[in-house]
């Protein structure tokens, strides 16, 4: 059935896109109009904003005391890959790929870079309303970067209709590199006269000891330091960040940081936390709005008694969906235009995911979770999902290449070009919404193998194809969680997407609410039974 419409579909995606980005360009337009009057003869920051400025003393062989690494990683003025900007876990690739930043584009008011600085790069995470923007200090100029960091000049910086305050009136400042006060020595200063003093994440080895001493002339408290030899890279910077600007206390702050470096480094958690300290005796000041302190995910929907979530490695894909965000308790979902599908009283949840595109149905939304996993991780070359007619759409090979539909609309057809595509969150989501056309629960049962119900993890899919056999529209579910009790007996938390495409909903078992709001695997499936038989996949 998907097959015979396929080119009709592409098309119609075509035209959708065209309207979506004069509707976008309209609203920006206005925005930027409402913004020029108010602040008219004035230019003033919009305080709603949370601002994060983090310097990254760019890694450098030949003129810091370091460990020496790769020539190409450690080339300190060099930063496309440089070990702290431009590899896999340095500042900007990471964050370019992380979910829920957003690169964006900003222009100095007045314009006044620093030499030292090579690049800066800028990015907004829409959940939190949080801005970060960082600087590439040219690996030899280790005393810039840290008087960059400790004195920083004002800093306004124009995105779009916003008008940022950073340097020294950043919400919270940050550092990331070799720690250059084992090299060199800075004068002390006085204790700054400042009205709030500022937060600061120090990701540098033995940070604490060595930069304790500059904080109070700087304006400074410690939020995250560390007291110990480390990797100061990207994902231990991001998780802070972000419980951070979800109001977390101090503590929670410097744990997210200490289980980021678990994560990646492989290592204990209780060797991470020991890692990274925080000062208890200051506490976080800042002009903006306080976010919710109770971030909902996945996981933080409490087991029933008796029961535990079964094991997950931690930088597997069933961790990764139970750790997904929910909206508050109570949410509506809501298809693609806004119309309410499901109330929120018969939801455990819905996850807190930008608005669907109106070409993704339930199989899209296991196809979503899974790409965007695979992102995050740094593992493009592992993107890559089978249309319905049996052809591959690898994300690689969209990046260097075209794929389109031959004129029978019944085959898949690529073409490589001389040019490659950029590798950024807007192309990734093109891609997705590509794979979504052609893709759907015949194809995913097709190509993933299955399960046995009493092995299913977070993260399988429960796939009911279409009961024609003629590779139709069918139903998929994506198990989201998985508890079991001592004698083996397992429930299950399970949501979907459905058709007009709509947010990713938990049902609430009928009559049930609270810590009874998990399936066991026969009542799940009598859930959803009028979609027909299923079967349990999982993606390698």
């Amino acid at each position: 059935m998907k097959v015979s419409f396929e080119k009709n579909l592409h098309q119609c995606q075509a035209h959708r896109e065209n309207i979506h980005s004069l509707l976008i360009s309209l609203i920006l337009f206005s925005l930027l109009a409402l913004t020029s009057a108010v602040q008219a003869g004035t230019r003033r920051a919009v305080p709603r904003f949370k601002t994060v400025h983090v310097t990254v003393a760019l890694c450098d062989n030949a003129h810091q005391g370091i460990v020496r690494v790769p020539e190409s990683l450690g080339n300190g003025q060099d930063p496309k890959n440089n070990l702290y900007w431009g590899a896999l876990y340095g500042v900007k690739t990471f964050l370019s790929k992380a979910g829920g930043w957003q690169k964006v584009r900003g222009e100095e008011v007045p314009a006044a870079r620093p030499k030292a600085i090579l690049e800066r790069v800028a990015f907004l995470h829409t959940e939190t309303q949080t801005y970060l923007v960082a600087d590439a200090y040219d690996g030899k100029h280790m005393k810039q970067a840290l008087e960059g960091f400790l004195y920083p000049e004002k800093l306004a910086l124009q995105v779009g209709p916003v008008l940022l305050s950073l340097g020294g009136d950043a919400s919270l400042r940050a550092f990331v590199g070799h720690n250059g006060l084992m090299d060199l020595e800075l004068l002390l200063r006085a204790p700054a006269k400042r009205k709030q003093v500022v937060p600061a994440i120090v990701l540098a080895c033995k940070s604490r000891s060595f930069f304790a001493p500059h904080f109070k002339g700087a304006g400074l408290w410690g939020l995250v330091t560390t007291t110990g030899l480390m990797a100061p890279e990207a994902y231990s910077l991001e998780r802070a960040v972000l419980a951070w600007a979800r109001g977390r206390p101090a503590n929670e702050v410097r744990l997210a940081a200490a289980e980021a470096y678990a994560e990646y480094q492989r290592i204990r958690q209780s060797a991470a936390q020991r890692l990274f300290a925080t000062d208890p005796s200051a506490a976080v000041t800042t002009a903006t709005p306080a976010v919710p302190a109770a971030r909902r995910t996945v996981q933080s929907i409490p087991c029933p008694r008796g029961y535990q979530r079964v094991g997950a490695k931690a930088d597997s894909f069933p961790a990764w969906v139970r750790a997904l965000p929910l909206k508050p308790a109570g949410t509506s979902a809501k298809t693609h235009d806004g119309r309410v599908a499901q109330e929120g009283s018969l939801l455990v949840g819905v996850v807190d995911w930008p608005a669907p595109t109106r070409v993704q149905q339930c199989a899209d939304v296991a196809i979503r979770a899974h790409a965007e996993f695979l992102y995050h991780r740094g593992l493009p070359a592992r993107i890559r999902y089978r249309s319905l007619s049996g052809q591959e759409i690898a994300y690689q090979k969209w990046l260097s290449g075209f794929y389109q539909v031959n004129r029978q609309g019944s085959r898949i057809i690529y073409t490589p070009r001389t040019r490659a595509r950029k590798d950024t969150a807007s192309e990734f989501q093109a891609y997705l919404r590509y794979v979504m056309i052609y893709a759907n629960s015949a194809s995913l049962a097709r190509d993933l193998k299955t399960v046995k119900m009493t092995e299913v993890v977070p993260g399988d899919l429960y796939i009911q194809p279409d009961v024609s056999g003629r590779g139709g529209i069918g139903h998929v579910s994506m198990i989201m969680d998985v508890c079991q009790n001592g004698r083996g007996e397992r429930l299950v938390l399970f949501g979907y997407g459905y058709i007009p495409a709509q947010d990713v909903a938990l049902p609430l078992p009928p009559g049930r609410a609270g810590d009874h709001s998990w399936f066991t695997l026969k009542e799940m499936q009598a859930h959803v039974s009028h979609f027909g038989s299923g079967a349990f996949h999982r993606f390698e």
